[in-house]
């Protein structure tokens, strides 16, 4: 278990919420005291139980921006500011500020070194890989020219693992980080020329039950555009999200075609990854 991230971004938002609240309230004489000025305001109060209960449920950061985007469109419709919406004002931007940015900083924390059955032999570790969200990298290189990849990457916002899996496919799509692993991958490829020739389509999301866990996994194309298109190889990603945060995902890279035919969810390979790990 993520003991650290359990912690740390499942009590460090909730705890920064409360602190900004009760610094706030200090500042302003005229203010109640915290307990008061919580329970005074529904919308604070809100604010306040999201970032301590969220993270353990679900992404905060979802969370916040639909509550966000709610106090925005309610000061817009009112297009009047009356005296309490003045006087608190300051206390929904800071306190929803400070919270956004401590739960990004908790994905600064360090994540577990990846680890895999010894039958994959002696891991290929990757140093450069992003300091933001924290990862760890490692890849394996099988006799059949098969390639396995295994990475440790820290969610901002998240302890609970439910909708973790899809928070960490997201936010490696926006920040463009599969991309650049999968073109990393392709290096090792037997054809590899240079970068770009390299093309990599989404073929398909799916999830599917392995060892009783119900996992998300998607299905990329690796092309060579050389002389003509032509796939280079077929990659099966599978994600696990994990208590506290951090969701490890596996990256199945199998050169040419038709390799997933005999076992189309790689259960054998996955199975023995969720055993090892």
């Amino acid at each position: 278990m993520d003991w650290l991230g359990l912690v740390v971004a499942g009590l460090g938002p909730g705890m920064v919420a409360i602190g900004t609240v009760w610094f706030l309230s200090r500042r302003h004489p005229s203010l109640p005291p915290l307990v008061e000025f919580i329970r005074a305001d529904p919308r604070l109060a809100g604010l306040t139980a999201m970032a301590l209960l969220a993270p353990w449920f679900w992404p905060l950061l979802l969370l916040l921006i639909v509550l966000i985007v709610g106090l925005f469109t309610e000061h817009v419709v009112r297009r009047f500011r009356t005296a309490e919406w003045s006087r608190r004002a300051e206390a929904y931007g800071f306190t929803a500020f400070t919270v956004v940015v401590t739960m990004f900083l908790t994905a600064m924390i360090p994540v577990s070194a990846p680890d895999a059955p010894l039958s994959w032999g002696v891991a290929l570790t990757d140093d450069d890989v992003p300091v933001w969200p924290a990862t760890a990298e490692a890849s394996w290189i099988e006799i059949d020219g098969s390639i396995i990849s295994v990475t440790h990457v820290r969610m901002p916002g998240a302890v609970a693992p439910v909708g973790s899996a899809m928070w960490a496919a997201n936010l490696a799509d926006w920040t463009d980080q599969d991309d650049v692993r999968l073109r990393r991958i392709s290096e090792r490829l037997p054809g590899f020329i240079a970068a770009d020739t390299v093309t990599i389509e989404r073929t398909a999301i799916d999830s599917h039950e392995y060892s009783g866990e119900e996992l998300r996994f998607e299905r990329r194309e690796v092309s060579f555009d050389i002389l003509g298109e032509r796939t280079a190889a077929e990659v099966l990603t599978v994600y696990r999200p994990m208590l506290g945060g951090e969701v490890r995902v596996l990256t199945l890279v199998e050169p040419g075609t038709g390799r997933f035919y005999s076992d189309p969810w790689a259960e054998n390979t996955v199975e023995a990854w969720m055993s090892g790990s």
